[in-house]
């Protein structure tokens, strides 16, 4: 069987929250979801599999009809967000009117969360729920030997005669180890890039699946809530084959890099020990970490770390579930920078309970912790999560406005965000002012331009805050 692989081309993203703003601008990245199946599928089978990032290549539809004439795939494969569903939706159709013979899968967080939306999609023929390694390897066999799908635990699809069907969720790999390394060779792997980075090849990584705390604005549950992870030997030995690559650079995508104290310990001395020329960025929260830990992430290479802070406002974080302090922000953000390690922290203004003056008082937080650099976004209900049941059991959201999208997508879209005390236009004019009385200070402009690395960095930023302290109210409204 001949697969294809796609990462959609991103032209109509759906905006749920003023995040992107900065993201945008901050680099491109491998397709991490797409190079771990088919490293899988190589590994287990002979299938031909090749990898369409259409995001890094600039990969328009036309160009993804080229591609398919000239691969002449039997399944196409394509990740699938709410946010970039309408694009997603676009290359299906496209490749079912050059081939209606062409199988068309989904796979991602969006068909996890709304399946029976998803596959009635005319041009979709299948979804795979969940972890995908298995369940799409057993569908790519079954229609090769035109078997029985029934077996294949995860999958939805239609039958001939257009009926649904489906099977019970496949179960989460316990051992993280057995899967084989992301395929970077499959994808244009040096043209990845961040504007944070210090201009040698980059790429990404994941060393644990899954995420044990009960954050109610946080939405991942296609990796369930159990930490899977992965063992010291296989995080380094990873490293090893990357830097074999010529890779130097590496941005650790889990949840939570240091919920596991000594495994974090004995992956930094496995470094150390071998003299791994490397730096990486970590996400991690500030009740994981203590000046041992983050000695040994620095001395292994760590350069960043990002903290989701969210509040500065003790009652709002428990409002949120996030089972921290300010006062543990503080220490673990001053403890951080002592150590020369960049933090990045994250901020969300418009929270459950939250009032303007919380606001304030989170905007006066995030200048006295005083990191590197801050990321201001406005809280938004995302689906699946328990904020947005929230809202709707609240009445603050006057319908399922993501069910509705799922069954009927469409580019005037309008995200929801958390309006109990503010008005959306009063959460942009607080968003801006955030961003202003952080990144407008003279001493801290100066102090980046001093520590700015590359150009890309430096323009990056400065197109990133362009983009936001020129929204207008008339903007917002459709954000």
């Amino acid at each position: 069987m001949r697969v294809l692989l796609v990462a959609p081309p991103i032209m109509n993203p759906i905006r749920a929250d003023m995040s992107d703003y900065f993201e945008k601008e901050s680099g491109v990245y491998p397709p991490l979801g797409l190079m771990y199946l088919a490293a899988y599928l190589k590994q287990n089978s002979s299938h031909q599999v090749e990898i369409l990032d259409c995001p890094d290549e600039k990969i328009t539809p036309e160009e993804i009809e080229n591609k398919v004439r000239g691969f002449q795939p039997d399944l196409v494969g394509i990740t699938t967000l709410t946010f970039t569903l309408l694009d997603v939706l676009v290359v299906a159709q496209r490749i079912k009117s050059l081939d209606p013979n062409i199988h068309i899968c989904l796979g991602g967080s969006h068909p996890f969360l709304f399946p029976q939306e998803t596959i009635s999609v005319p041009f979709v023929d299948s979804l795979v729920l969940g972890e995908g390694e298995n369940t799409f390897l057993g569908l790519i066999d079954c229609l090769g030997k035109k078997s029985d799908w029934k077996e294949i635990k995860g999958l939805v699809w239609k039958d001939k005669s257009g009926e649904v069907n489906n099977t019970d969720m496949a179960d989460l790999n316990p051992d993280p180890d057995s899967f084989p390394f992301p395929d970077r060779r499959a994808t244009p792997y040096k043209r990845y890039f961040s504007v944070m980075s210090k201009g040698s090849l980059m790429t990404t990584m994941i060393t644990s699946r899954g995420c044990p705390y009960s954050c109610i604005f946080c939405g991942r549950p296609h990796l369930g809530k159990k930490f899977r992870a992965r063992s010291p030997q296989n995080v380094v030995a990873e490293l090893r084959e990357c830097l074999g690559l010529g890779i130097k650079e590496f941005m650790i995508f889990d949840d939570i890099f240091t919920l596991d104290r000594q495994r974090v310990l004995a992956i930094c001395n496995l470094i150390i020990e071998q003299g791994l020329n490397i730096s990486y960025a970590i996400r991690s929260r500030v009740d994981t970490v203590d000046k041992y830990v983050l000695e040994a992430l620095k001395k292994s290479g760590c350069q960043r770390i990002s903290y989701g802070i969210e509040s500065g406002n003790d009652n709002i974080l428990k409002n949120l579930k996030k089972g921290i302090t300010k006062k543990q922000a503080l220490e673990a953000v001053k403890m951080t920078r002592d150590l020369g390690i960049t933090v990045l922290a994250d901020f969300m203004l418009g929270s459950p309970g939250e009032k303007r003056d919380h606001i304030l008082e989170t905007i006066d937080f995030a200048l006295a912790l005083n990191p590197d650099f801050a990321q201001f976004t406005i809280t938004t209900p995302f689906p699946g999560t328990e904020l947005y049941e929230k809202g709707l059991g609240l009445g603050l959201l006057k319908e399922d406005y993501w069910q509705k999208f799922a069954q009927d997508p469409s580019p005037n879209f309008i995200t929801p965000v958390w309006e109990e005390n503010l008005s959306r236009e009063e959460l942009l004019e607080l968003f801006q002012l955030a961003h202003k009385r952080f990144y407008l200070r003279p001493r801290y402009i100066f102090k980046r331009l001093y520590k700015t690395t590359s150009l890309k960095e430096l323009t990056g930023a400065i197109k990133a805050g362009k983009k936001v302290f020129s929204l207008s109210r008339e903007k917002v409204k459709n954000l």
